[in-house]
Parts: structure tokens; sequence; C-alpha cells
């Protein structure tokens, strides 16, 4: 059984990986996987073994909420997330107007000068300066609360994560001003004036204060850049109308669009959104189809013809009969591809969850080596004049704050995200991660030829008869191939119909890839015609000079051949183009098809393919694919049609024409809404962008623990600066835990602006 469950809580990587640990070590369970992005949480478990309850209560065990995830549309999944990000907004706005007048108040026995600090009565108005400071820190540790409460909900549960590391570093600032306030108070009391003067110079309370002011700060930032990387997804959601006008008879009337049902007909405006898939019953209409193929050239429809909901249309007011609705229509399965996408997890984001799994207590126990080693400098004079356990507690702090795995667990799905979510307004679905870093490691692009490289539209260009007739032989070829779907069946067809010739009804076996039989006759290639011992006269194969290399059928009755049938396919407009850029790119592309040898060395030719594999069928297809994995290469399959599935299966990277088969598009890894050739370019290029996004993500993720944590833990204290707040009145470099805690949100927001990057870059390649 599959289910999908709704996780709050997770802060980080951490709290994600920690959530995958707890589900997968209950029994029954098989496949356990979180994301991050969409508070999400997908199970595949034995429910003979295992319930719903037991899985919820092991995550909230580990200190998250879960339930059980209730579908809602995206547009109110959007609208949820605006609203909290409102409320974080807000916690933000109360805790910084906090925070700001504490650190004023802080700071001013030091702005008012040293002749204030020869004052009678100066530690009096420190005391009621330190007063103010506690009564101004208590409101943004309430503010915080999340934060905290989390974070030592999850070190009690045995796996901390990045909340523990705050809420640690929170708590010991808190906890040694606490300590400093009780001995300034004591010595003031006892009249003491060295102690209380060394103690109301180290309060800490302004850390204890900045350190979850700038935390939060740092999430809402991030939370308001994670909202920016589904709106593609809540874009296509908002080009389907809410309303739509029912026509029943001669009455219209406006019903929404949910109440819609299959068969209904609706009437739709020009210039309005199409509400939902159909067929048009007008006659004739114009729809703008650039929401779903990126091309803004208007698309003439006729009547029968299907038309998309999220499209608009342009021309005279038309009418449609409701073929789908909701997550059937087109639109909601390419929201659906791209939720699944954004929900997946590349290869690349395994390195980021290994690391988390021991980051947050290896983090936990460094702080507390800062802390006894600063303790022992300092204690035995190695270091400054004496114990300075203010500067122990400072350092440790400033590694636990700056010591963030949220840039780890962010930097792969903000950058799938945005990606699929750019592909998606381009025609171009991509169903997971995985097929974005496989893409880009692709070497051998391997076309199928009809429907994919060209239109996928036979014509009969000539006929050979010299004993049956023309008339005779396309009549009974084409009776043979009634109802048959394959391009050369129909191109025999219709002109079978267009010259008025009538049908035969005919017992028909199909034989795949190769041709059909009757009780008389046999129609089909030339491995057909071999396997019967039916020989082909070279005229038979070339009557004319202008046929060579174009497609052959041979009708064959009694062992002797008695018609050839001579097929052209039109090479689409940006075929050539596409193979060009490819090759263009370092890619070896390779022509596959069941075609004669002739027929596909002129496509090859024409299009400036080197590798082609001709009069292959549809099982030897795979086979294909299977002997360039056999030799170290990555593969990807190209491919429109039923009998393109297994080796579209196999390929590295399966990637099907939109306008080919349910089948091909389920078997694939990118779907191409479009019919276009480029796209594989489009596909390809966008998979190295993506792909490179991540990599400068977890490199400046990487790179940022491993400059800071030194860093923060004094490794340059050796070298003098001017004390100032900026180091905590420290002579010597060091990063405070105010600075440590603003360098921490950095790196988050940093991951995900980068990211947004491709919101820009994702549009349309000029190929």
């Amino acid at each position: 059984m599959k289910r999908k469950y709704r996780v709050t809580g997770m802060m980080c990587v951490n709290c994600q990986a920690t959530v995958e640990k707890v589900v997968r070590s209950l029994p029954g369970v098989s496949q356990a996987k979180v994301s991050l992005l969409a508070e999400s949480l997908t199970v595949e478990f034995d429910e003979d073994v295992l319930s719903d309850d037991a899985i919820i209560d092991s995550v909230e065990n580990a200190g998250y909420g879960c339930a059980i995830f209730v579908q809602e549309s995206v547009a109110s999944m959007q609208r949820n997330k605006e609203k909290e990000l409102r409320k974080k907004r807000l916690q933000v706005i109360l805790a910084w107007a906090f925070m700001i007048p504490m650190m004023v108040i802080a700071m001013l026995p030091m702005m008012l000068g040293e002749s204030f600090m020869h004052r009678e009565d100066y530690f009096l108005w420190i005391l009621i300066d330190v007063c103010f400071q506690w009564v101004l820190l208590i409101p943004v540790l309430v503010f915080s609360k999340d934060i905290w409460i989390s974070g030592f909900r999850s070190l009690f549960k045995g796996e901390p994560n990045m909340n523990s590391l705050v809420g640690f570093g929170m708590a010991a600032s808190v906890l040694y001003g606490l300590y400093s306030t009780i001995r300034f108070i004591v010595a003031f009391a006892t009249m003491d004036h060295a102690t209380a003067m060394a103690f109301s110079m180290n309060l800490y309370l302004e850390s204890s204060a900045m350190i979850p002011c700038f935390v939060m700060l740092g999430k809402y930032i991030e939370s308001r850049a994670n909202v920016k990387t589904t709106a593609a997804i809540a874009s296509l959601v908002a080009l389907i109308p809410d309303t739509a006008y029912r026509v029943s008879g001669d009455t219209k009337e406006e019903v929404m669009t949910d109440s819609l049902e299959i068969g209904d007909t609706v009437f739709v405006g020009t210039g309005e959104s199409i509400p939902c898939d159909g067929t048009l019953v007008s006659e004739t209409g114009s729809v703008n189809e650039s929401a779903l193929t990126g091309e803004s050239l208007p698309v003439e429809k006729s009547s029968g013809d299907k038309v998309v909901g999220g499209t608009i249309n342009l021309g005279a007011p038309i009418l449609l009969q409701v073929t789908a609705l909701g997550k059937e229509t087109t639109m909601g399965k390419i929201i659906a591809l791209v939720e699944e996408a954004s929900e997946s997890k590349a290869p690349l984001a395994r390195l980021a969850d290994r690391v988390a799994r021991i980051f947050c207590p290896t983090i936990l126990i460094l702080a507390l080596v800062v802390f006894v080693v600063w303790e022992l400098l300092t204690g035995f004079g190695v270091v400054g004049k004496g114990l300075d356990t203010n500067l122990a507690v400072q350092l440790s702090v400033s590694v636990l704050v700056v010591s963030c795995p949220c840039a780890l667990g962010l930097a792969t799905p903000v950058a799938v995200m945005v990606g699929t979510g750019e592909g998606a307004k381009q025609g171009i679905l991509v169903k997971s991660a995985e097929a974005f870093e496989r893409l880009c490691d692709v070497d051998y692009f391997l076309f199928d030829k009809t429907g994919t490289l060209t239109e996928g539209k036979m014509v009969l260009s000539s006929i050979l008869a010299p004993e049956l007739g023309e008339t005779e032989a396309l009549s009974i070829a084409a009776s043979m191939e009634n109802g048959n779907p394959h391009p050369i069946a129909k191109a025999l067809m219709e002109k079978a119909e267009s010259l008025g010739l009538e049908m035969r009804e005919m017992s028909i076996v199909s034989l795949a890839g190769k041709g059909v039989s009757s009780q008389d006759y046999l129609l089909g290639n030339k491995a057909l015609m071999d396997e019967n011992g039916v020989e082909l006269p070279a005229d038979s194969r070339l009557p004319l000079e202008s046929e060579e290399g174009k497609t052959v059928a041979y009708l064959a009755k009694g062992g002797h051949l008695v018609a050839s049938f001579y097929f052209e396919d039109e090479i689409k407009e940006t075929s050539q183009k596409a193979v060009m850029r490819l090759k263009s790119m370092g890619k070896t592309v390779v022509l596959v098809t069941g075609d004669n040898h002739q027929a596909a060395d002129r496509i090859a030719s024409a299009l400036g393919i080197d590798v082609v594999y001709d009069e292959v069928l549809p099982d030897e297809k795979e086979q294909v694919v299977a002997h360039f994995q056999s030799e170290g290469h990555r593969v990807a399959f190209v491919g429109d049609g039923i009998n393109d599935a297994p080796a579209l299966t196999l390929a590295d990277v399966g990637i099907a024409i939109g306008a080919g088969t349910d089948v091909a598009i389920d078997s694939a890894n990118i779907v191409l809404v479009k019919s276009g050739p480029l796209d594989v370019v489009r596909a390809a290029k966008m998979s190295e962008r993506v792909v490179r996004n991540i990599k400068q993500n977890l490199l400046w993720a990487f790179l940022y623990n491993l400059l800071l944590i030194p860093f923060a833990a004094g490794v340059f204290y050796g070298i003098p600066v001017q004390g100032s707040w900026v180091t905590g009145y420290q002579d010597h470099l060091v990063l405070t835990p105010m600075l440590a805690s603003f360098a921490m949100s950095i790196s988050s927001i940093t991951v995900v602006l980068n990211a947004l990057r491709l919101k820009k870059k994702g549009r349309k390649d000029n190929l």
C-alpha cells in the first residue's frame, strides 16, 4: 500500500533525514520518501503489518506533526503557504520591534562614554538597564518559541536538528546571561564594584535576542523565496477558470467548473480560458495553446479536435463537449508531474542526506569541545590574562549557531522545483529529479524516426502493380489495413477514400513489426517477404529514380509479388536544427527505425545523422539501447509509439513526444508536450542548468561550513583587531553569535536565490 502524509515542523535536511529514518525502521515499511519543500511523506508499506496510526505516531514521537495527506487544490495550497508566510512576517516584525530597543539599551552605557562610567549612580543605572533588557528579551523568546521548543524536543528524542543547534545556543546564551545578571546583582549589593563592573560588561543578553531574530528573519526570507518556487505550478492552476458556461438545449447557465460532468456541453466566449479538456463541437475554432506548448501562435481547430483546459479561445465563441475534468485533464496531469518531480530526490541529494545524519550530533560535540578547550586555554594563561568563560561561551555558541544544515537540505529541492516549473511552462515535463541528473550525463541520443524526427504522416507517393492494376492493388491493401493506426495503414486508407474505393471484408492477422496477412495476401516489409520466400525483383524496389530512399510496402499472393507501394514521410521543420545542436553539445545522435536501408539513409543524410540502425523490429530497439549501454554510454531514447515503450523504459532517460501514445508517455522519464525535436535540446540544456545549479548550491553549503565553523571556533583568534560590538568587544578576530546567526541565515537565502536564477535562465532558449 502506498500512502501520502503531511508532515509539519521540518526545518532542515536533518529533520527530513530523521523522519525518513524513523518511518523506515517500522516493520512492514518497504520505502519512505520525505520532501522538505512539499512537507510530505510518502510511504509504501504492508497494511497487514502496519497502520496509518502507527506511522503518524512514529513521526509525532520524533517531534514533528503528521496527518494523512488530504488532497487540496494547488491554488488552495499556495494560499495556505502565503497565509503562513504572513504569520511568519508578523512574528519577525514583533521580535525585531523588541530586539532593536533592547540593543540600544544594551549599548547605551558605552554610547554615553567613559564619563558616565565614573558617575556615583553608575551601577544603579546599569541595574535598571539590565532589567529593561530582560523585559524586552522575554517577548523575543516567546515569538521564537517554535525554534527552541522544536530543537530541544528533537534533542531529547536523540535526533538533533538545526533548531537543536540554534536552541542550544540560545539556551547557553540566556543561561550565561542569567548567571552574569545574578553575579552582577550580588556584587552590586555587596559593593564589590570590580566584580560588578566585570559582569556588567558581559551580560550577553543582546546575543540571546539577536540569535533568534536573525534566524527568524532568515527563515522568513527563505520561506518567501520558497513560495516563489511553487509559483510556476500556481500559475498553471490559475489558467483554469473557476466558473464555466454549461449549455443545455437553448439554455446557458454559469456554474462552478468543479460541478461539470463528462459529456456536458460548454460554451467558451472569445478571449476566455477553456475550463476543461474536451472535443470541439463547433465547426472551427482558434486556440492559443502557449500555456501548454510555449508557442504563442494560434492553433486552428475543427469539429472533433481535442481542446485542452487552460488554453484560450482566440476566435469566435465555441462549443465543446467535456471529456476530462480536474486531475484527469492534460493540465491536471502536468501539475501532478511537476509536483511529483519536485518531491523526488536527485542522486546528488543523497550526499547531503548522508552528511545530515551525522552533522548535528557532531556539531553539538564540537561546541562542547570548543568550550572546554577555551576554558583551558584561558584558565592556564595560554591565551589572555586569565580564565575567560565569557569567551568560551561566545565561541561555543557561535559554533552552534553558524553550523546550519539548511543550505544542504535546500540545495537540491529548490533547484528541481524551479527547473520543473519553468520546464512545464515550455511544454517540457520532467517526472523526477533523477531524470534531470541523468539527462545531463547522456552522451548518446537515440531517435525513433516516424512521428519523432518526421511528421509521422505517411503519404502514398506511387504504386507499382503491373499485374493487378493500381486501383485493385490499393483496394486490397487498404482493406487489409482498415482500422490499423499505423502511419502506412492510414496513408493507404486515406488514398483509397479519396478515390472512393470501398473497403472489403477480410480476415486479418497482424504480424508485429512486419505487416499483416489475410487468407490470400501478404502485405508488409521486406523482412516479411523474405520470411515467406517472396522474391523481390530489382525494379520492385526502385521503379522510379525519385522513389529512392522512400518506405516501401509489398503486396504478395501465393508467394509471388503483385504490387509495391511507395511512401514518404516529411521531415519535421526543426529536426535538422535539433540534430545539429545536439552534436554541437558533444552528443552522438543515432537513428533507430524499422524502415529499409534506403529510407533510413535518406532521412539520416538529410539530418546529418552518422549512426543509423535500420530495419529494426520493435523488440530490437530495446537491444540497441542495451548495446550502447554495454559500451559504457549514457543513453536517451526519444520515441512516440507503443513499440517504443520497452526502449524508453530501458534507456537511462526515456523522452516521449507528447503527441505519442499513452503507453509511450507512461514509460518515459521526460514528456515533451509538443512534438518538436528542438525540445529535446531544450530539455538537455535545462538539465545542465539545473544540475549545475544544484552543484553550485551544494558547493556553497559545504564551503560555508568548512570556512565559518573554524572561524566561529576561534581558529583566527590570534589576529588582533580593534575591539567593538562586532567582535563582542574582543581585541581579536572572532565570530560573535550575533554575526553567526546572520551568516547562517544568509547561507540558506543564498541557496534559494541561486535556484531562483533558473526562472530567468529557464526562458525559452533561442535555438
